[in-house]
């Protein structure tokens, strides 16, 4: 199935792998950034097929009912005898064994989620992936072998019409962002019960990459046992850097994953910003936007602010550093939860004898070429943007950063045209 990403600008479908919407409007680019917009597969939902459902019921001869167990109608005392009784849903639908109570909103469009039966009415969760948008089912037999302290138990996985699909237990204590705000000692319970499982999906190779509060579900609101699900970006990797692109982006991305990045350290990060969310209130993301917060976590990092609790910004400064290789992990995690002496990581300082080759963008000055691109596709900095382009400030600048790499050429030619 072809999946397209919907312009939340110009409302035109845009190509899954477009990360700037290249539409044109009375001679203007779109260029609204849809690194963050979900992908939605073209043609709509598939739907699924209607399985009509009978019960069979017990009645005697004389067509009174009688209850299971029952060897005689005690109305008449009639023989029993097994007649097919009207169900009120006769068109109930069905995915493989397991019929549908009701479905749940899915915020993205690669699957579908329902709350289901069995044969006995044991109530499970399941969820229905579109062609061609399943997940890395390598990660379920992984998942299968780990301890469920901690994520939902797997129930079964299989293949119905061409589509995968997954069960889990359902888990009805509601989700983190259903709770509202934590206070401290909630929040320090809340980096136990998450950072235990960050741990143990990395220790077993599975990178997560969409840790967020709708993915965190309490299994027991009382203890406040919290277990992760949703698996569907989740890849297997045993590098501490490793690349794919992200299916949906959030406010709790980390910054390598925004540009392709896979590393155990981005489930750190999406903690970090959790914990940032709730010790502010939600005031730190007010009146922010989505697409200038990212670039800005990309370039510059999260600035936090230093009037918070001083034991929760000594956490957050460790889970929010940019540098993937230096932050915290369950390491510094666990000293930090034993109230032992722990040391954030420093940023590395640039000394006088380094020259790095530097462009300025606004207010900025870049180093990077990457970074300088995303900033530059900002909509205050475009027409600053193409003046250095047009100018070949900027092909000079990429030539001494880049040397004689492919991508200076491109940009030395591009100008050329």
């Amino acid at each position: 199935m072809e999946f397209v990403r919907l312009c939340p600008a110009c409302h035109s479908e845009r190509p899954a792998q477009e990360m700037y919407c290249q539409n044109t409007i009375d001679d203007n680019a779109c260029s609204w950034l849809l690194m963050n917009v979900t992908q939605t597969p073209k043609g709509g939902k598939i739907l699924i097929e209607e399985t009509p459902i009978v019960n069979i019921s017990r009645h005697c001869t004389n067509g009174h009912e009688v209850q299971a167990g029952d060897f005689m109608c005690m109305e008449c005392g009639a023989d029993i005898e097994v007649l097919p009784a009207p169900e009120k849903s006769a068109n109930a639908k069905q995915v493989d064994e397991y019929q549908i109570i009701k479905s749940v909103m899915a915020e993205r469009t690669t699957k579908e989620c329902f709350i289901v039966k069995d044969a006995a009415d044991k109530e499970y969760f399941l969820t229905l992936y579109f062609e061609n948008s399943e997940p890395d089912k390598g990660i379920y037999k992984v998942l299968d072998k780990m301890d469920t302290d901690h994520i939902a138990t797997l129930i079964k996985t299989g293949d119905y019409n061409g589509r995968f699909f997954e069960v889990s237990e359902r888990i009805s204590g509601g989700s983190l962002d259903q709770l509202g705000y934590l206070d401290v000692d909630k929040i320090e319970k809340l980096v136990n019960e998450v950072g235990r499982a960050i741990h143990d999906l990395s220790e077993a190779g599975i990178r997560h990459r969409d840790i967020c509060p709708k993915n965190l579900l309490l299994r027991n609101p009382e203890s406040f046992d919290v277990v992760i699900i949703d698996y569907s970006s989740a890849r297997l990797s045993d590098y501490d850097l490793d690349t794919d692109t992200p299916i949906e982006l959030t406010r709790y991305t980390a910054p390598e994953a925004i540009i392709g990045g896979i590393s155990p350290a981005s489930d750190w990060w999406s903690l970090g910003m959790i914990v940032l969310e709730h010790i502010t209130k939600g005031t730190f993301f007010e009146k922010i936007n989505d697409k200038a917060f990212m670039i800005h976590l990309i370039t510059r990092g999260v600035d936090i602010p230093p009037s918070i609790d001083a034991r929760i910004l000594l956490l957050l400064k460790g889970l929010l550093f940019r540098d993937p290789l230096k932050r915290w992990n369950w390491e510094q995690v666990n000293k930090w939860l034993k109230k032992e002496e722990v040391e954030v990581p420093l940023e590395h300082l640039t000394t006088s004898t380094e020259k790095e080759k530097k462009i300025t963008l606004g207010s900025e000055s870049y180093t990077n070429v990457a970074f300088f691109a995303l900033a530059a596709a900002e909509e205050e900095h475009w027409e600053e943007g193409v003046v250095l382009f047009n100018s070949g400030s900027l092909a000079s600048w990429v030539t001494e950063v880049l040397g004689n790499h492919k991508k200076a050429a491109a940009v030395r030619d591009l100008r050329n045209k």
